[in-house]
């Protein structure tokens, strides 16, 4: 249950530090040539009330386009970012021979901070279920164990 992963990790939070940056917020490619970039640079400043004329123009026009506003995202997910980069709330541009990418940052984590619990999720839950499949396998074998031995299946030689 979400109470079970919010409790295992606010006991273990310190195992759960982030391997690199993640951000929220929104990433587009554009081509340098593409048209109406000016118009595009200054909706991007304004994305909250411009959102849908920034999607309009990403179909029309980007080569990569990412909305991410609810969700983390790690910067590796982005191999168009420059590795000396340092990304940083609101907006900020970059580029390459051939492209421009706008990188909008709502909420940003450095690498070795605390995960965000929501972050962290996805680490808690594999974690949880193996746990759970070994303490049901440890009491299975407890169970039979301890049926042999009433059955005196099984002889106890304890000295």
């Amino acid at each position: 249950t979400e109470a079970e992963l919010l409790d295992y990790y606010k006991a273990n939070s310190e195992d759960f530090r982030l391997q690199e940056e993640i951000f929220k917020g929104l990433y587009m490619g554009v081509p340098k040539n593409a048209p109406k970039l000016s118009e595009l640079r200054r909706d991007l400043g304004n994305i909250q009330k411009k959102l849908q004329e920034i999607e309009k123009f990403s179909y029309q026009n980007a080569v990569g386009y990412e909305y991410f506003m609810e969700n983390w995202m790690k910067r590796s997910d982005f191999p168009n970012i420059p590795q000396d980069f340092q990304p940083r709330k609101g907006l900020q541009e970059f580029s390459d021979e051939q492209n421009v990418y706008f990188l909008y940052v709502t909420e940003l984590k450095q690498k070795g901070e605390t995960m965000p619990f929501d972050f962290a999720k996805q680490e808690i839950v594999p974690i949880l279920r193996e746990q759970k499949s070994f303490d049901f396998i440890r009491r299975f074998d407890d169970e039979l164990y301890e049926r042999a031995v009433r059955k005196e299946e099984i002889v106890r030689n304890i000295k």
